[in-house]
């Protein structure tokens, strides 16, 4: 079934590539692509992880899931191109322009120091949360007592993790602005320079609250932005942008793999970066396999707990009934082989609504991302940036699929509304007030 699976998912990517007009940024592709690498992670440990014994159920939710995706995208995409989007006099003015995005020194020194000051009481309050120790050992323990402990003595305070949605914010409103500029061939020596600092306090905050994750996912959102804006890519050199994206890939990757004993992975001491990268990118995919035919005999605390946490958790602040529980899934082996508590975003949906749900869930997943896509491209990227900076944060939850799910765990919760409130602040400041034409 493995193999099968394997080989199904290529031909799945040349389908989704050109039933999307080459699209490299089309949902369905992005979808597909991502699933292929795991599944080849996956295979390069076959014979260690018994993948010659891989269940029909997980072979069907696989592909069945990527066909649903490519299915839906289709649907959508004939429908929002048929018929055409007439643009309004204001966005017939805007297309074709080509616009400066001046960053404000002052502005941006600023937010800087404020940055600062938050990474300041965040790495203050991971030091108090997670006791002493070396750099490592803290941010392992740091890691352990707040996502495995329902104490709330040893939580971020609230204020700081609000606080800290501006460091994040801000790492890809400047990430647009710098990419725009360079696409208009206007960026200066000032603007990468500012956008490397406001990029550093990204960077730092990440790593202090062991979230490596948050690295790919800017590097995600970047390539989308630049994608997405750039009308003039020559689409006859895709060879050239395929390779130049794979050592980006492949870089961001070794520096992944380089920084774990860092952040407190500590027993991935002894991995080579071959072992490590097929494991955390793979794992999901064997994991899985082990969870449907072995599945965890629990009762969930309400319903959709492991789908909707963020939204959940929310509700808890008014429904004091609703019981708290931790939703970090199991840690699981095979052969004596640690592989991890990453399931895919198809496992909480599993454990909460079973096959029907999980193809619901999908569909819902596939239409949004198709919908909200279609129609922003439609209407126009680098005519209605604050939508494209939202998008591009938004899809990196495509990337992340075998990882886990973000679409309903995470966007579907008031955490996110309060993001939208500051990414708009500091759009309106960085990218709106300081845009000049050419």
């Amino acid at each position: 079934m493995f193999i099968l699976m394997l080989l199904l998912f290529f031909p799945f990517d040349i389908m989704a590539f050109f039933i999307f007009d080459s699209d490299l940024t089309a949902p369905p592709l992005l979808f597909c692509l991502s699933y292929t690498f795991s599944i080849l992670c996956a295979f390069i440990n076959y014979n260690y992880w018994g993948l010659y014994n891989y269940s029909f159920l997980s072979f069907a939710i696989f592909t069945i899931g990527a066909i649903e995706f490519i299915f839906i995208a289709f649907m959508v995409k004939n429908m929002i191109n048929s018929p055409k989007y007439i643009l309004s006099k204001t966005d017939q003015l805007e297309m074709g322009k080509r616009k400066y995005i001046n960053l404000s020194i002052s502005f941006t020194i600023f937010l800087f120091i404020f940055n600062i000051i938050i990474l300041f009481l965040w790495i203050k309050n991971v030091r108090i949360i997670a006791g002493g120790g070396n750099f490592s050992q803290m941010l392992e323990n740091y890691r352990l007592k707040s996502q495995y402990s329902l104490n709330t003595d040893i939580k971020m305070p609230g204020y700081l993790t609000q606080l800290s949605k501006i460091v994040i914010a801000s790492g890809y409103v400047y990430t647009f602005a710098i990419i725009e500029n360079v696409i208009n061939k206007s960026v200066k020596k000032k603007d990468v320079f500012l956008t490397i600092l406001i990029i550093f306090t990204y960077v730092v905050m990440s790593l202090f609250d062991s979230n490596r994750l948050n690295l790919l996912q800017l590097l995600g959102a970047a390539v989308i932005y630049y994608l997405v804006l750039n009308n003039n890519i020559d689409y006859k050199k895709l060879g050239t942008i395929v390779l130049r994206l794979v050592l980006a890939f492949a870089l961001l990757l070794f520096v992944f793999y380089e920084i774990r004993l860092l952040i407190g992975r500590s027993d991935s001491e002894n991995s080579t970066l071959v072992e490590y990268i097929t494991k955390y990118a793979g794992g999901p995919i064997k994991l899985f396999d082990l969870f449907v035919t072995d599945p965890v005999k629990r009762v969930s605390p309400v319903w959709g707990f492991q789908s909707f946490g963020s939204l959940i958790k929310t509700l808890r602040g008014f429904i004091p009934s609703i019981p708290d529980a931790i939703s970090n899934q199991e840690f699981r082996s095979f052969n004596g082989i640690s592989l991890g508590n990453v399931y895919s975003a198809y496992r909480g949906w599993y454990e909460d609504f079973g096959l029907k749900g999980v193809i619901i869930l999908q569909g819902i997943y596939s239409l949004f991302y198709s919908v909200f896509y279609y129609k922003l491209k439609e209407f126009g990227f680098s005519i209605h940036k604050f939508t494209t900076i939202i998008y591009g944060y938004m899809a990196t939850s495509i990337f992340l699929h075998p990882i886990s799910d973000f679409l309903f765990s995470m966007f579907l919760s008031v955490g996110f509304c309060i993001y939208l409130v500051v990414f708009y602040a500091l759009y309106v400041v960085v990218i709106k007030k300081r845009s000049i034409e050419l």
